[in-house]
């Protein structure tokens, strides 16, 4: 059998209704006994007739009849009672459970999502770099291509040939930029 969880004060939920629910069936019984004691030395003492004994006894008879069904009653909402705060418990214990896990779920989803956003941060940053690397190539080609162009048609250069281009390149100052 399951565990009751315990209320505050290390009471269990609902126990102290149960209780309650108990002594009040006590009480019913005791006072249908007590009904028909009463009946039963009214008859002995020869305090009533018999008509009317019977009349009360009947009387008796059925509110003892009435009580049973109430006592049956109550017994039967005390085990509802008692079922349903188990169900409880375990109901709570699950929800715990699944939030539970649902949390950790999430925690690791976040910290995946984090990690492809840096990734993808970290490639866009490469992307950046490799395109202004081909804008700088690209202007550095059109100005080398400008210079050639003023060089030979100023008759300082001939064309070039694919051998000679090379130790002209090689041959050719450096040129700094200034900031």
């Amino acid at each position: 059998m399951d565990v009751i969880p315990e209320g505050p004060n290390g009471a269990v939920p609902g126990h102290a209704m149960l209780e309650e629910a108990s002594l009040d069936t006590q009480k019913l019984n005791y006072a249908a006994l007590s009904q028909k004691a009463v009946v039963q030395a009214s008859l002995e003492d020869g305090l009533a007739q018999p008509h009317e004994a019977q009349s009360l006894a009947e009387v008796v008879e059925r509110q003892g009849e009435m009580i049973n069904v109430l006592l049956a009653r109550c017994q039967m909402l005390e085990n509802q009672a008692s079922n349903n705060t188990i169900r409880l418990a375990e109901s709570e214990q699950k929800a715990e459970q699944e939030n539970e896990h649902l949390s950790a779920r999430l925690h690791s989803e976040i910290a995946a999502l984090e990690s492809a956003a840096e990734r993808d941060q970290d490639s866009r940053t490469v992307q950046a770099e490799v395109h202004e690397a081909a804008k700088l190539r690209a202007r550095l080609r059109g100005e080398l291509d400008s210079l050639k162009n003023a060089a030979t048609s100023r008759g300082f250069i001939t064309s070039p040939t694919s051998a000679s281009r090379s130790s002209w390149i090689s041959s050719a100052p450096s040129v700094r930029k200034t900031s």
